[in-house]
């Protein structure tokens, strides 16, 4: 009986956690979605300005995204999605000096001990949604389940 008893009770705890991981994917969908609708109005908003504003806003922008994450300074995350929203329109995003500089700082702080780094790293670049906006199309998923001769796997590419 203490089997059985111990079974229910492992079977309710997985319908718990199922509850919960459900409630904690629909908050996420509701964020994402919220952040999804602020950064397109930022969008619009930029759009409607004359082209020297336009650029000298997307310059800033972007340049000083660049420094809060180089100075590993905290930032809100809309910021940087709106960022990476206006180094897509640019061309590749991986290409960009936004994502150079997020790959160097994370590689510098993977490299270190400083436990304030990682905890910065964790709160303000790996919590963020822009890791949502990342994907990988077919030809890419294809070459990741098969390795090439050089043993290189599929680059990701950014969503447009």
């Amino acid at each position: 009986k203490k089997s059985a008893a111990h079974h229910i009770e492992q079977l309710l705890l997985l319908s718990e956690m199922k509850a919960n991981n459900n409630k904690r994917m629909e908050r996420l969908s509701h964020d994402i979605n919220k952040q999804n609708g602020v950064v397109q109005s930022m969008l619009t908003v930029i759009d409607e300005y004359d082209q020297t504003t336009r650029v000298f806003f997307q310059d800033a922008l972007i340049e000083s995204m660049t420094k809060l994450i180089q100075r590993k300074w905290i930032f809100d995350d809309d910021l940087l999605m709106v960022s990476w929203a206006l180094e897509q329109r640019n061309g590749d995003v991986f290409a960009s000096k936004l994502w150079s500089t997020i790959k160097t700082v994370c590689a510098e702080i993977v490299s270190s001990r400083n436990k304030r780094d990682w905890c910065w790293l964790k709160n303000s670049i790996l919590s963020s949604n822009i890791w949502f906006k990342i994907k990988t199309n077919k030809a890419d998923v294809k070459q990741e389940q098969k390795t090439d001769e050089d043993g290189e796997i599929g680059d990701a590419k950014a969503e447009v």
